[in-house]
């Protein structure tokens, strides 16, 4: 009855392109929660083998939510009254349905994170450039075909900020750092026209605000709103807030980015395509235009 249930929604709610994933899921979790109870029949040892299996991959969700983490709490605590006591046949059951509660929650995460992925695929831009990078003269040259773009002295490698780490699943950017500020760089390159890209991010932030609105985030839509647009760039703005972990804190990561769509002169002779997708993410943009011209200049 659990596994049906879970087969009619998943495919109500997820289509019949999803049906595999559903029935999948529908068939691991209800064979998860059959082993939880089933394991009262087992002797001790190996009842707590699969309570400590449950609550070891159980913490990174138990770690993220409120709920999954009092779950985690009591399981860990009758765990741990029934190896003092072993007093276990008579709260057995009540510990099953935490355990199996616990196990919906662990589920859900990895339910979520196959969907996500299955999304990102289908959203990946297409006809991506290799970018070569490396250290010449004392600066760095990122290539990729006949495009050469000289780094600028001041940036170094550094960490993702949300916004790009949630972009870095639809494309394969490089992230650096100014040395001077928090704020975040990050390109990539691909053999197709600036429309061709901004279409796909528009589909991408159009899907997420979906999934962080599921997070309990709420705000107006992800759109980017255009700042310029050149005969050979393309800049646009965008507010981006989303969630640090753990979420039951209550922590936002806000994000003024700029997202510039820049396709080099040198390309046009060959009468191929190339375009270059720059993402400047940080608390403080005072200095965006000379961080702007910079990029821009950086091209041979």
């Amino acid at each position: 009855m659990l596994a049906t249930g879970i087969l009619v929604m998943g495919t109500a709610i997820h289509g019949w392109g999803f049906f595999f994933y559903s029935a999948v899921f529908a068939a691991l979790f209800s064979g998860g929660a059959w082993l939880i109870f089933r394991s009262l029949r087992w002797g001790t040892g190996a009842r707590h083998v699969v309570l400590c299996v449950l609550l070891a991959i159980a913490l990174p969700s138990a770690a993220t939510r409120l709920m999954p983490l009092a779950v985690f709490a009591f399981v860990c605590g009758s765990l741990i009254f029934f190896l003092l006591s072993r007093r276990h046949r008579q709260t057995g059951e009540t510990v099953s349905a935490a355990a199996v509660i616990l196990f919906c929650f662990v589920s859900y995460d990895v339910f979520s994170a196959i969907i996500e992925n299955r999304r990102n695929a289908s959203l990946q831009i297409e006809k991506p450039a290799d970018v070569d990078c490396s250290y010449h003269s004392e600066r760095t040259v990122c290539s990729a075909d006949s495009v050469a773009f000289h780094l600028p002295e001041f940036w170094r490698r550094g960490s993702k900020t949300n916004l790009i780490a949630d972009l870095s699943n639809i494309a394969d950017l490089r992230t650096y750092a100014d040395s001077a500020t928090d704020t975040r760089m990050a390109f990539a390159a691909f053999k197709a026209t600036p429309a061709e890209i901004l279409h796909t991010i528009n589909n991408f932030f159009y899907t997420q605000k979906g999934f962080l609105r599921s997070r309990g985030l709420k705000g107006e839509p992800l759109t980017l709103q255009q700042v310029m647009r050149g005969r050979d760039a393309e800049l646009y703005a965008l507010h981006y807030t989303s969630l640090k972990r753990p979420e039951y804190l209550g922590e936002k990561q806000e994000s003024h980015a700029l997202i510039l769509l820049h396709a080099p002169n040198s390309t046009r002779p060959t009468g191929r395509d190339q375009t270059w997708l720059f993402i400047v993410d940080g608390a403080d943009l005072a200095g965006r235009e000379f961080l702007l011209h910079r990029i821009v200049s950086g091209f041979r």
